[in-house]
């Protein structure tokens, strides 16, 4: 995995996360991220902080859990995070969230689509995964939008079901930072 992250649309960018960051993470989270992501409860600052460094590892080794910072360009405000996590049976799981206040303005699709790029280039043969609640609308469009269909549906640990849509490789190379599916 040599590919380099740092991929911006003039708009957002992602680029790998670093530890100052967990601090952001904190703060941010509110109560949809907790029970989407199925935390159980908020972060904890030494919490957020172990993930992170785990995340920081993991780019620092070339790892399958490279998590971005999504960051407005203008400001240079981290707004959320992304990750495209290599898994044992070849998919690249796509992960994000948009910290509240940028919610609904388009920030996902928009590194949804940077993700992908970076994907391309880092796992080259790997479809895109999304794993999404049914009543997620927002997440369900953003996989949408990027070309992804639905081709499953897990129940996980807590009991949430969650469904899987996919990025086929082939129709990867067409969704890119700018282009459509």
């Amino acid at each position: 995995m040599g590919a380099h992250l740092g991929r911006s649309d003039g708009v957002l960018a992602i680029r790998p996360i670093s530890v100052l960051e967990a601090v952001a993470i904190v703060d941010a989270q509110d109560a949809q991220m907790v029970r989407r992501f199925g935390w159980g409860a908020p972060l904890t600052l030494p919490a957020s902080q172990v993930v992170v460094r785990r995340w920081v590892r993991s780019w620092q080794s070339l790892g399958l859990e490279p998590n971005s910072a999504i960051v407005d360009e203008v400001t240079g405000q981290m707004i959320g995070d992304c990750e495209a996590e290599l898994r044992g049976d070849g998919f690249v799981h796509v992960l994000y969230a948009v910290f509240a206040p940028w919610r609904g303005q388009g920030v996902a699709e928009r590194a949804v689509r940077l993700l992908a790029d970076y994907s391309a280039e880092a796992f080259p043969y790997c479809p895109l995964l999304f794993r999404v609640e049914r009543d997620n609308v927002a997440s369900l469009a953003v996989a949408r939008s990027v070309g992804a269909v639905v081709t499953g549906q897990e129940v996980v640990s807590d009991g949430r079901r969650l469904l899987h849509l996919m990025v086929a490789v082939d129709d990867r190379c067409r969704v890119g930072a700018a282009g459509e599916p």
